[in-house]
C-alpha cells in the first residue's frame, strides 16, 4: 500500500459525496432517526468525512454533489448516456436532500453544478489546487477520477491522489498501472475503448481492460490506434475499430473531465474551520447520530470532545439477555439432517455464534470436545432458537448411548459455514480457537467472522480490566454466566473438560454459544458507532492479527535442549556461589529468597534505612534494593542473586519442559486482549521479558535455533517510540536526527550538554539515551537519577535541559496531558482510545499515574500498532513462500525461519513492508542479521 496522505497545513481534501453516500447505503444496515426517517448512508457519510476530517485536518476541504435532475452537458453529447441507471431506491432518496443539510451542518463547504458532474468539479478543484502547491487528496474509489492522477510517489506539493477511507489505500500512479497497465494520463483513452456499462458509455464491442492496455502500450493512444487498424492482426478486433470510430470518439469524450468553467466557490473559502457545536446538537440530535455528537471535531473549532465511556456505558444495555442454556439440545453424530437444519437456519437468519470446547486450557494441545452453536433472533438480546451442542469426545456419558461426532465428519459439515466471510459469525477468543481449527486445515476467515466478543471489548476499551465472555454479559445484560471450574472443578478435585457429562455440559456450552450470539450483533453495532477510526483499528488491524498469531503459535521455535542444559549448570554454580557471598558477608546462615531472613538481615543487623514496610515486615523488593546497593555491599550480591536465579527459574530450567513432545518445538502463547498499550504480551513462556542488556540474558538467545537448511532471521524496528515521539512532536531537532540518519542520542548529548557531537563522550551519550527513552515514561528525576546512578538533583538539571534544548517534545507532553484532562482519554495515531479515569481522581498519586499513561500510550500505543500492522502485510507477503515463514515477536522485532539460501531475499522482502507500515514525518528503520541461532542472528 502507498503511503498515508500528509493532510495539515497545504492539503485540499475533495470528497466525492455521492460516492460515499452510495457505497454508505450499500454497506450499512437500514438505520432509522426517532421520528422513523431512513438515515443509514447520511449517518455513514458522516462518520466517514468526520473521519477524514479528524485523521488528516485537511487546510482545505470541500464535498462535491451531483445535482439532483437537470441536465448535463454528458447527456447533451449522448441522450443515452447513464440512462440504464435505475432510479435510486425508495428509502435511499429523502436522504439526498438530508445528506447537504448535514454537511451544512458540520460547517463543510460544499458545492454541485446543473451542466457539470461531480467527477467534472473535482477535476476543476484538483486542478487549481495542484497549481497552488497543494496536496490534493480526492476521496473516492471511483476509476473515473483515477485519471487526474499525478505527481511522483513521493511527492507532495502539487501531487494528486485518491484515498480510499473503506480499504485505508491511497490510490497514485503507481497503483494506477498496477491495476489498469496504463497510466493516469491514457486512462481516459482506456476507458473510451472498455466502455462503462454502468455509465452507458459504449466503447468498442469486444475490447476490455487488459485488450486496450496492449494497444494503448503498442500505439500509444486512442488516436494512433484508430490511425493503425490496418496493422492489427485480429480481423475481429480491427473491423470493430474501424466500424466503431466513431463510439469511441465519442467515447472519449463522455469519460473526459471537464475543467473549462468558472470554480463555484474559491479555494480560499474552503478552509475548513471545523463545526460548531450547537449547530451540530441541533442537527444530529434529533436524528440519533449520538456518535457523531460524541466524536472528535477539529481543536481549532473551540469544541470538546466527549470522554469516551467504559464499555458498559458505550453499549445501550440490553434489557435482559434472553439465553437458557438447559434449553440447548444436543445433536449426536448420528443426526446430521438435524444439524443440516440448524445450519440452513443460521445461512437464512444471516448469522451464526460459535465456541469451541476443548479438553484444555493450551488449544495446540488440547482436543476439540464439543461444539456450540447458536442463532441470533430478531429482537435484541434474544435468539432464534435454541442453541445445539454436538459432542466429539467426551468420555463420560450418562446414558451410555450418546453417539458423538467424529472430527473430520462434523468439520466436513461445519466447514463450510465457518470459513464462508459472506455470514456473519460471532466467537469468543477467536484465535485460541483458530489455533485449534488450523490443525485438521480450516482457516476461518477474520472478517467472515466479524466479531470476536474479547477482541471489540479490548479495542473499544482497552482500560477495562476484564474482557472475558462472562464480564461481558454481566455488565451488558445482566446475566450471570458461571465459570468453567463450575464443571470441571478446583485443584486437585479438578478434572479435564472431556471428562464432563454431556449431560452437564451441553448447557453450559449452549450458554455461552447463545451469549456470544446474542452479544455479537450488538456489538457489531458498537464497533461502527465507534466511528471510522476505531472500527478500522479492530477490523483491519486486531481482527486480522488473530489469524497471524495463531499460526505463529501453530509454528513455535526449535530449541537447544543440550546448549539450554549447559548454562542452567554454569548458572547454577554462579547462584551457589553469590549465596555463599551472602552468607559469608552477614556471618550467618540466610535464605535470600526469603523477604523475611533479608528484612531481618539489612534492616535489623545492618542497620540500612528502611524506607518502606509491608504488611509482614520490611519491604526488600527490587526498588528498595537499588537504592541501597551503594551503601552495603552485600545488597549489590543479593540483587545479582535474584536476577540470576530469576534466569535459570524462568528460563533455562523451564524452556526445555515447555516443548510439545509432538512437534519438538516451543509454543508460546500470544496474548492480544490484555495491554491497555496495545502491546502484546505472551506466556508459557513470556519470551517478552528475556532480559537484552545482560551478557546471560543474552546468550539464552543461544538455545533458539534454526533446523539444519535452515537459518533464523531477525529484523527490528530501529527506537521506533523514539521515532513515533518525534512524528507526533515535531520537534525540529529531533526530526531532522532521524531524516538525517544521525545517532539521535549522540546528538541529543551535545544538545543538553552544549558539546560537538565529536566531543560527545560515552557516559554522556549513556546519559542521553536514558533521557530520550524516560521521557516517553514519564521518568522522573528520582528514576533517572535511580537509573543511571546519580544525584537526584543533577538528574533533575539533565530533564530540565533536555526539555529546553527539544522544546517540541516538551510542549507536546504537556499538550497531551491538558487533552487528557480535557477529553478522559489517550489515543494513538490509529484510534486506539484508552480512558484515563486517574486525571479526574483526587490524590496526588492518582493523578500522576494518569499522566503518565497520557504521556506513553500515545507513543508506546503507536507503536504497537505499527508492528501490529507490519505483522498482518507480512504475514500476506509470506502466504505462498515455501521457504520462509514468520515465528515470534518479541518487543518490536519480528523473528523468522528461513532456507539458508534465500536470507536475503527475506529480508529484501520483508524490510520495505516494515518500514511502510506507516507514514510518518521520519523514517522508520528495520535493522536485522541472521544465523544458526537467535543469539547470533542478533549479532
Amino acid at each position: 500500500m502507498s503511503g498515508r496522505p500528509s493532510g495539515g497545513v497545504g492539503s485540499l481534501f475533495l470528497v466525492d459525496a455521492n460516492n460515499f453516500l452510495f457505497r454508505a447505503y450499500h454497506a450499512l444496515p437500514m438505520l432509522t432517526a426517532p421520528d422513523g426517517r431512513p438515515v443509514n448512508a447520511v449517518h455513514g457519510y458522516v462518520r466517514m468525512v468526520q473521519a477524514v476530517r479528524k485523521e488528516f485536518a485537511p487546510q482545505y476541504l470541500l464535498s462535491v454533489f451531483d445535482a439532483s435532475g437537470g441536465k448535463n452537458w454528458r447527456k447533451d453529447l449522448y441522450a443515452e448516456y447513464k440512462a440504464n441507471r435505475p432510479p435510486p431506491p425508495e428509502d435511499l432518496r429523502p436522504q439526498i436532500p438530508l445528506v447537504r443539510e448535514a454537511t451544512d451542518a458540520l460547517a463543510i463547504p460544499w458545492v454541485e453544478h446543473p451542466r457539470y458532474e461531480a467527477d467534472d468539479l473535482i477535476a476543476a478543484y484538483a486542478e487549481a489546487g495542484a497549481k497552488a502547491g497543494l496536496e490534493v487528496v480526492i476521496v473516492s474509489t471511483d476509476k473515473d477520477l483515477m485519471q487526474l492522477v499525478r505527481g511522483d510517489d513521493d511527492a507532495r506539493d502539487g501531487s494528486v491522489r485518491l484515498w480510499d477511507t473503506m480499504k485505508n489505500r491511497r490510490v497514485g500512479p503507481v497503483e494506477v498501472v498496477d491495476k489498469f497497465g496504463v497510466a493516469p494520463e491514457k486512462l481516459g483513452d482506456l476507458l473510451a475503448l472498455a466502455g462503462d456499462s454502468s455509465d452507458n458509455v459504449p466503447g468498442v464491442a469486444g475490447i476490455g481492460p487488459k485488450t486496450a492496455a496492449s494497444l494503448l502500450d503498442e500505439y500509444g493512444d486512442l488516436e494512433g490506434i484508430l490511425a493503425s487498424t490496418d496493422k492489427i492482426k485480429q480481423k475481429k478486433r480491427r473491423e470493430r475499430l474501424e466500424e466503431q470510430a466513431d463510439l469511441a470518439r465519442l467515447s472519449r469524450e463522455l469519460v473526459a473531465l471537464r475543467t473549462d468553467y468558472d470554480l463555484p466557490k474559491t479555494l480560499d473559502s474552503l478552509v475548513d474551520k471545523g463545526p460548531d457545536r450547537a449547530t451540530m446538537e441541533a442537527f444530529f440530535g434529533p436524528l440519533g447520530f449520538q456518535a457523531t455528537l460524541t466524536g472528535a471535531v477539529r481543536s481549532g473549532s473551540g469544541s470538546r470532545r466527549v470522554a469516551p465511556q467504559t464499555l458498559a456505558d458505550t453499549l445501550t444495555k440490553l434489557d435482559s439477555l434472553k439465553v437458557d442454556g438447559a434449553a440447548t439440545v444436543v445433536i449426536e453424530g448420528d443426526q446430521g439432517e438435524a444439524l443440516d437444519v440448524f445450519l440452513a437456519a443460521a445461512r437464512a437468519a444471516g448469522g451464526l455464534g460459535f465456541e469451541l470446547q476443548l479438553s484444555g486450557e493450551d488449544p495446540l494441545r488440547a482436543d476439540v470436545i464439543g461444539v456450540a452453536l447458536a442463532i441470533p433472533g430478531g429482537e435484541a438480546g434474544s435468539l432464534a432458537q435454541p442453541p445445539i451442542y454436538l459432542p466429539l469426545g467426551h468420555r463420560s456419558l450418562s446414558d451410555g448411548e450418546t453417539k458423538q461426532w467424529a472430527q473430520a465428519e462434523l468439520f466436513a459439515k461445519l466447514g463450510p459455514l465457518l470459513t464462508d466471510a459472506a455470514l456473519p459469525k460471532y466467537t469468543h477468543a477467536l484465535k485460541n480457537q483458530e489455533v485449534v481449527l488450523l490443525g485438521p486445515g480450516l482457516e476461518l476467515s477474520p472478517r467472515g467472522v466479524g466479531i470476536d466478543t474479547m477482541l471489540v471489548s479490548y479495542t473499544l476499551d482497552p482500560a477495562r480490566s476484564d474482557h472475558e465472555l462472562a464480564g461481558l454479559a454481566k455488565d451488558l445484560g445482566g446475566h450471570a454466566l458461571a465459570d468453567r471450574e463450575s464443571l470441571v472443578g478446583k485443584g486437585k478435585k479438578r478434572v479435564g473438560y472431556d471428562q464432563v457429562d454431556v449431560a452437564m455440559a451441553a448447557p453450559w456450552a449452549g450458554e455461552r454459544a447463545g451469549l456470544i450470539a446474542t452479544l455479537g450483533p450488538h456489538m457489531a453495532k458498537a464497533v461502527e458507532d465507534a466511528g471510522e477510526l476505531s472500527e478500522r483499528l479492530y477490523r483491519d488491524i486486531e481482527l486480522p492479527l488473530t489469524t497471524v498469531l495463531a499460526r505463529l503459535e501453530r509454528r513455535g521455535i526449535l530449541l537447544d535442549k543440550d546448549e539450554l542444559g549447559r548454562q542452567a549448570e554454569e548458572l547454577g554454580e554462579q547462584v551457589d556461589a553469590l549465596r555463599a557471598a551472602i552468607e559469608e558477608e552477614a556471618g550467618h546462615p540466610v535464605d535470600p529468597n526469603s523477604p523475611k531472613q533479608l528484612g531481618k538481615l539489612l534492616f535489623e543487623e545492618r542497620g540500612l534505612p528502611a524506607k518502606k514496610k509491608t504488611k509482614t515486615g520490611y519491604s526488600t523488593d527490587a526498588a528498595t534494593l537499588e537504592e541501597l546497593s551503594l551503601l552495603d555491599p552485600i545488597v549489590k550480591h543479593i540483587l545479582d542473586y535474584r536476577s540470576l536465579a530469576k534466569l535459570k527459574g524462568t528460563y533455562l530450567d523451564t524452556l526445555p519442559t515447555l516443548v510439545n513432545p509432538d512437534t519438538g518445538r516451543l509454543h508460546t502463547h500470544f496474548h492480544q486482549a490484555v495491554a491497555a498499550t496495545g502491546r502484546l504480551s505472551s506466556s508459557d513462556p513470556n519470551l517478552q521479558n528475556i532480559p537484552i542488556r545482560t551478557d546471560q540474558g543474552r546468550r539464552i538467545r543461544r538455545g533458539f535455533i534454526a533446523p539444519e537448511g535452515k537459518l533464523l532471521v531477525t529484523l527490528d524496528y530501529s527506537q521506533i517510540e523514539l521515532r513515533v515521539l518525534a512524528h507526533l512532536s515535531k520537534d525540529p531537532n529531533l526530526c531532522r536526527s532521524f531524516v538525517e540518519g544521525a545517532d539521535v542520542h549522540r546528538r541529543t548529548a551535545a544538545e543538553v550538554f552544549e558539546v560537538s557531537e565529536d566531543e560527545v563522550s560515552d557516559e554522556q551519550r549513556r546519559v542521553a539515551k536514558a533521557v530520550n527513552f524516560g521521557v516517553i515514561y514519564g521518568q522522573s528525576a528520582f528514576g533517572l537519577a535511580r537509573q543511571l546512578g546519580i544525584p537526584q538533583g543533577r538528574a533533575g538539571r539533565y530533564i530540565k535541559a533536555y526539555f529546553k534544548k527539544i522544546p517540541g517534545v516538551a510542549s507536546y507532553m504537556t499538550a497531551l496531558i491538558d487533552t487528557a484532562k480535557d477529553t478522559g482519554f489517550a489515543e494513538t495515531i490509529f484510534g486506539r482510545r484508552r480512558r484515563i479515569p486517574e486525571l479526574r481522581r483526587r490524590g496526588s498519586v492518582a493523578r500522576s499515574y494518569g499522566e503518565r499513561i497520557a504521556r506513553n500510550t500515545p507513543i508506546q500505543g503507536s507503536a504497537a500498532d505499527i508492528l501490529k500492522i507490519a505483522m498482518v502485510e507480512v504475514e500476506r507477503l509470506l502466504q505462498t513462500k515455501a521457504w520462509a515463514r514468520m515465528l515470534l515477536t518479541v518487543h518490536d522485532e519480528l523473528i523468522f525461519e528461513c532456507d539458508a539460501e534465500r536470507v536475503e531475499a527475506l529480508v529484501k522482502l520483508v524490510k520495505p513492508a516494515m518500514e511502510g507500515a506507516a507514514k510518518l514525518d521520519v523514517p522508520l528503520v528495520v535493522e536485522g542479521g541472521w544465523g544458526p541461532t537467535w543469539e547470533a542472528a542478533k549479532g
